[in-house]
Order: structure tokens, then sequence, then C-alpha cells
């Protein structure tokens, strides 16, 4: 396992590496979701390593908006929300009322 000291490190040398400053993740997210899923990932992966639970449940969010963008993907935006929904609600934090909100609309849509 990772220090958090050596998380954050590499956490950098991606930043630096792919030349996307912190946030961007969010624009990307918007553009090229297969991308910023991609990135989304490893921030979860880094997340566990670190004990995260707040982090490792905005990477599920991220996961699941970026599924939601893509064609054919909501069942699997519905269960990472879910995910996120229930690690939200596992901390007692405010994202979750979001997340629910964001489950609803995805579920109407795919009511016929």
């Amino acid at each position: 396992m990772r220090s958090s000291g050596e998380t954050l490190t590499k956490a950098l040398t991606i930043f630096r590496e792919t030349g996307d400053p912190p946030g961007r993740v969010h624009l990307d997210g918007e553009n090229a979701p297969r991308n910023a899923m991609a990135v989304h990932e490893e921030a979860r992966g880094l997340a566990r390593e670190t004990g995260g639970r707040h982090e490792e449940a905005r990477a599920a969010e991220g996961v699941g908006r970026c599924l939601a963008r893509i064609p054919g993907k909501t069942g699997a935006a519905v269960g990472e929300l879910e995910r996120a929904l229930g690690s939200y609600h596992a901390i007692g934090v405010p994202e979750q009322t979001r997340v629910a909100e964001f489950i609803a609309v995805l579920t109407m849509r795919r009511s016929p």
C-alpha cells in the first residue's frame, strides 16, 4: 500500500505528464466521456489505496456521469451512481441529494 505522500506524488506526476490541471476532468467529462472515465477510474484506485471514502464516492459518481453520456450505458451509469449514493449516504455528505436526483432523471429517461 502506498503512503498518502506517494499517492499525491503520483497524482501530481500524472497531472504534469498529461498537462491537465486538477479539475480538468470535469471539462473532459463533458467533451470526452470515455477519456474522462479512465481518469475517474484511476482516481477511484488512488482513493481506495489511501482509504479516501469520499474521494472514492466522487470517482464512482464521475464514472457514472461519464457512462450516462455514452449511448446504451444508462444501466451501467445508474449502477455506478447507486454505488456513489450508498457511499455518500454512509459518510453522511450532502452530495447524496444531487446523485439521487440524477439517478431519478436517468431512470425516468429509461422508462417507456
